[in-house]
């Protein structure tokens, strides 16, 4: 008798250790699976987190170099002012340059036209005034190269203009 219920006790014994090594075990496979999907669950988290930190930092670069870009284009245009005002400031001088030009070429001309007259009335009148003859000739190429100067400066004026149309 004795023997066979310390068998048995050994049995159940080692029945007891089976079912506490299996409850175990489950407990274990249990807290493992939770330990995982929280890991799984916080990485998502960091990923997701990660991914807009750099969406931010992309779309703070984004509206940073489109800011550079406008004021870029803000500095151009108000080159580009500057630069019309100043050639439109030449311009204007140059008109005025020209202008005092033309009236310098119309009393050339005008001087020269007086200086012919003289000249035709002077040979008329050469036999009784060689004296003047030679004076109103002295008059008349003096004033040569002004004249010449003058119809220069007419050519390089309408060079400017035709630089300044393009």
């Amino acid at each position: 008798g004795l023997q066979v219920l310390l068998a048995e006790c050994g049995h159940m014994m080692a029945h007891v250790e089976v079912e506490v090594r299996e409850e175990v075990a489950a407990e274990m496979a249990q807290q493992m699976a939770e330990t995982q999907q929280t890991f799984q669950t916080c990485l998502l988290q960091q990923s997701r987190a990660a991914e807009d930190n750099y969406e931010k930092r992309l779309n703070i670069l984004t509206k940073s170099v489109a800011k550079s870009h406008a004021l870029k284009r803000v500095r151009l245009d108000e080159e580009d002012e500057n630069e019309r005002e100043t050639a439109a400031e030449e311009m204007h001088k140059m008109e005025e340059k020209l202008q005092e030009k033309d009236h310098r070429i119309e009393e050339l001309c005008t001087a020269v036209e007086e200086s012919k007259q003289a000249a035709k009335e002077s040979r008329r009148d050469a036999a009784t005034a060689p004296n003047q003859t030679s004076a109103l000739s002295l008059k008349a190429h003096e004033r040569a190269p002004a004249l010449g100067a003058a119809h220069t400066g007419v050519r390089v004026r309408d060079a400017k203009i035709a630089e300044l149309a393009t």
